[in-house]
């Protein structure tokens, strides 16, 4: 039986290193400040989900895909401030949904304190029909966002969940004992029952004209930003594709990100040199060749802007194992 459970508890130096632990997860995290803590991940998985506890201190940019099979949801602890996902706005009183097709699109203004909850799908359809007599389809977003309601539902919920990962921690590498505590909670069952109490308790929020419209002009602009990586757009070109003004985009990039669109845009460089950095061969690659490829010529300045978003210099990280 302990073998359907599992538990870790870890801090990473680098951004990467958690994105390659988190399990059944697609991840891609652009870093848009410097770092004020290690990332943190406690990671409780399950029979039928997989819950996991993520500390990051910094601003940063979001995408990939949750694990397939499995519907996602997310809240934040209470001491997180808001963040962006899915385009819209929340706070630690939201249930966030990702669709059905697992698609994730978050960014944090902030440092941030999320707990993510996976539950199979199949499972959690059969725990629906079983304790409300509806249609499965009736609850579940497919297309996902954010959800207000019931502050008590989602409270109740994360304290269950921050209860159950506190025990966890002092089990750590005692996997008999997690394996009897979590069937004796009937993990599993409960945890199902708190996602749905909060289904059935939350709407979702119209979003206003004016919002949406900033929002798609910034959609538009990351899409512009990534196919043309190689030759970075000013700022006000940027403004008059997406037919808008250079003010109002500054503004929804500093709502949206917590960093203005000239700051997105050399940081999103940054993270596209890292990646290149960490991948490449460190005997045969030259960082001048790379930082070349993604516009940046000033060699002093770009270490110097490299060093203090990642805390170290180009060249440590080409000859990183």
């Amino acid at each position: 039986m302990q073998n359907q459970f599992s538990f870790l508890d870890a801090s990473f130096d680098q951004f990467e290193q958690l994105a390659e632990v988190v399990k059944d997860w697609d991840l891609e995290f652009h870093q848009l400040s410097a770092t004020t803590t290690r990332p943190s991940l406690s990671q409780l998985a399950t029979l039928e989900s997989v819950i996991n506890h993520v500390h990051v201190g910094c601003i940063f940019d979001q995408h990939g895909h949750t694990p397939a099979g499995f519907r996602t949801f997310a809240i934040l602890e209470t001491d997180s401030p808001a963040i962006s996902f899915r385009n819209q706005t929340a706070d630690p009183n939201s249930l966030m949904i990702f669709p059905q097709d697992n698609e994730i699109a978050a960014a944090s203004p902030a440092s941030f304190n999320v707990y993510s909850l996976s539950i199979k799908t199949g499972f959690l359809q059969h725990q629906i029909a079983n304790l409300t007599g509806l249609a499965p389809e009736d609850l579940l977003a497919k297309e996902g966002g954010v959800f207000t309601g019931s502050p008590e539902s989602i409270q109740a919920l994360r304290i269950f969940i921050r209860n159950t990962i506190k025990q966890a921690k002092l089990l750590a590498g005692k996997p008999a004992l997690l394996a009897q505590l979590l069937t004796m909670l009937d993990f599993d069952h409960q945890f199902a029952n708190h996602i749905i109490d909060c289904l059935l308790n939350c709407k979702q929020p119209a979003a206003g004209h004016s919002s949406h419209k900033i929002q798609q002009a910034i959609n538009q602009s990351i899409d512009i930003i990534q196919q043309e990586n190689h030759d970075p757009i000013p700022v006000k070109d940027l403004a008059k594709r997406v037919a808008i003004s250079q003010s109002s985009l500054e503004h929804g990039f500093k709502k949206h990100f917590g960093v203005n669109p000239k700051q997105y845009l050399k940081y999103t460089q940054l993270n596209l040199v890292r990646n290149a950095l960490l991948s490449a061969n460190s005997k045969t690659t030259k960082v001048t060749d790379i930082a070349n490829l993604y516009g940046f010529w000033h060699m002093g300045q770009f270490a110097s802007d490299y060093k203090n978003l990642f805390g170290e210099l180009p060249k440590q990280t080409l000859k990183s194992p």
